[in-house]
């Protein structure tokens, strides 16, 4: 272990600069096996800085070293390239991400610049360091949507796995269409980004989606409206979604769904939603958060028969991070004897718990 700490002291020393003929790392001299458990003990970023050293570099990294088949790629709003280790199975785990590398549409403003080939581009390219302290490759790019995507290309060749997560912030369509050709599925997929987006390119790419988790956080027109989702997925969050109804709500196959502030729902627009889930309606969905312009409990719950419980707090495990504390002892039995509890979420939103919860707990688990 000592002399393989030594060797990786000794060739990070030559990460930069960047060259584009064979380097004479002393690592390349050692046996098959030596070299790969030194490349194995590097992190992703500087396996990405090695291979970019030169073509003998990226050969060796793509094929000599080990594949966690765990091993994601996220690309976040920040035009980063990101690394997670780990399966997205535990329905309460956040993801920690190590950035990679980042395409940037700003010049240089060092000296002297180092340049790197990637995928036929030559560009500028410095180490940087982020708030926690975890360095990663900034490239400079003259468009860095065409930087974004071509970063994200050699990244995914080089590590032979597809884009889990992405962002798309601007140049939407675009965007989207690239991600489509170069892979069949996304994991997760956000619609963000400042500037509105066209009304037809909104429509598009929520339309042809196909991940399994979907953040819709961009702004269209007004006058913008959709007639149904008809989506099957495992969770939606529509942040600044004012477009959004009960009806599009009844058409989405989701076990979680959160609708923040952006758009508010009356008393009678949660009492459709939860006739139409007593009457076997979404039969998924497992939690679902929304916000009313004015609770009472006596107007949502109107028409709709409810069973009283065992008095104590219950508390919801939920899925993929969100938990609720059950004070309301009355809840809803769906006609196949499915039962839910309801409230007012520590975010002041309303909720609909569906029994049991992510770690299988029932409600009557906390009489």
């Amino acid at each position: 272990m000592e002399q393989l700490s030594s060797l990786i002291f000794q060739f990070s020393q030559f990460l930069f600069p960047f060259r584009q003929s064979p380097p004479p790392f002393p690592l390349f001299r050692l046996p098959l096996v030596a070299y790969k458990n030194v490349i194995d003990l590097m992190t992703s970023c500087e396996q990405v800085s090695l291979s970019l050293c030169s073509r003998k570099t990226n050969s060796i990294v793509k094929n000599i070293r080990h594949r966690p088949k765990s091993l994601e790629l996220w690309s976040n709003q920040l035009n980063w390239v990101e690394v997670a280790t780990g399966y997205l199975e535990m329905k309460n785990i956040r993801r920690n991400c190590s950035p990679l590398i980042k395409a940037t549409g700003t010049s240089p403003d060092f000296d002297p610049v180092e340049t790197v080939m990637i995928r036929g581009y030559r560009v500028p390219v410095k180490i940087e360091t982020d708030k926690n302290g975890e360095e990663y490759l900034e490239t400079y790019w003259n468009d860095e949507n065409v930087g974004l995507r071509m970063i994200a290309d050699y990244v995914c060749d080089l590590f032979r796995v597809n884009i889990f997560s992405i962002w798309l912030r601007n140049d939407h369509r675009r965007m989207f269409d690239w991600l489509r050709n170069r892979q069949s599925f996304v994991n997760a997929l956000v619609l963000g980004g400042r500037k509105r987006i066209s009304d037809e390119d909104y429509r598009y790419v929520i339309s042809e989606s196909n991940s399994y988790f979907l953040e819709i956080n961009a702004k269209a027109s007004k006058s913008f409206r959709m007639e149904n989702l008809n989506k099957k997925l495992e969770a939606v969050t529509l942040l600044d979604c004012p477009w959004i109804t009960i009806d599009n709500l009844m058409t989405v196959d989701a076990r979680r769904i959160n609708v923040l502030p952006g758009k508010l729902f009356t008393n009678q627009d949660v009492n459709r939603f939860l006739k139409h889930w007593m009457k076997g309606g979404s039969p998924r969905l497992k939690q679902i958060e929304m916000d009313l312009v004015d609770w009472n409990e006596e107007a949502f719950l109107a028409d709709i028969n409810v069973q009283e419980g065992a008095p104590g707090e219950r508390l919801y495990t939920g899925f993929y991070e969100i938990n609720f504390n059950v004070t309301n002892t009355v809840h809803l039995v769906r006609e196949d004897g499915i039962k839910a509890s309801f409230g007012i979420s520590s975010r002041n939103l309303f909720f609909l718990a569906v029994w049991p919860d992510s770690t299988g707990r029932t409600f009557e688990c906390f009489d």
